[in-house]
């Protein structure tokens, strides 16, 4: 099962230790939704906590309200602090002269590295798989970004873990539907 592959994920990278306190940055889609039904498989294993965060970049209208409606609902199902944000991304990359991908990044990771301070979190999970790894080295090679560019989302960089980053779309979505969540 996925579990199993996200769980030598984890081992390989050193991404989890007992005890950990780990923010899980939850979109309302299926990476962050299996993330967290597979991060909640380990709880005992490693004696975890966890805290939800979504930043609402206010992009999508009535699909963005029931994203963040879907977060709220799940942490209190699953009785975990979370934390809620809207922004107007569009007003903010335009004032910052961004592009609406380098603004909705750049405020996300802040979001969440306030967040996991206010929580006193050590380790930030998010759901960024092998398909998205593939996605944004192929990107930056488009834009001629040097070999340094072409490496890819890092599995850990600092606090931030990605469990997922070995696994495929399609896997994801085969587990989403044998366990449906």
């Amino acid at each position: 099962m996925l579990e199993e592959k996200v769980l030598q994920t984890v081992k390989k990278f050193d991404m989890i230790s007992f005890n950990d306190r780990i923010l899980i940055g939850i979109s309302g889609g299926p990476d962050s939704a299996t993330l967290l039904n597979i991060l909640f498989s380990f709880k005992e294993k490693y004696n975890l906590s966890f805290f939800l965060a979504h930043l609402d970049h206010m992009l999508r209208g009535k699909e963005s309200d029931e994203d963040v409606n879907f977060v709220k609902k799940l942490a209190q199902k699953l009785d975990l602090p979370y934390a809620v944000k809207s922004c107007n991304l569009t007003k903010i990359a335009r004032k910052e002269h961004l592009t609406l991908e380098e603004a909705a990044r750049k405020y996300r990771y802040k979001f969440y590295l306030e967040t996991a301070r206010k929580f006193k979190t050590n380790k930030i999970a998010l759901g960024h798989n092998a398909d998205d790894q593939a996605e944004t080295v192929l990107m930056r090679f488009l834009r001629g970004s040097g070999l340094e560019g072409l490496i890819g989302i890092p599995p850990v960089r600092g606090k931030i873990i990605r469990p997922l980053i070995e696994c495929s779309r399609v896997e994801i979505e085969e587990y989403r539907s044998l366990i449906h969540i």
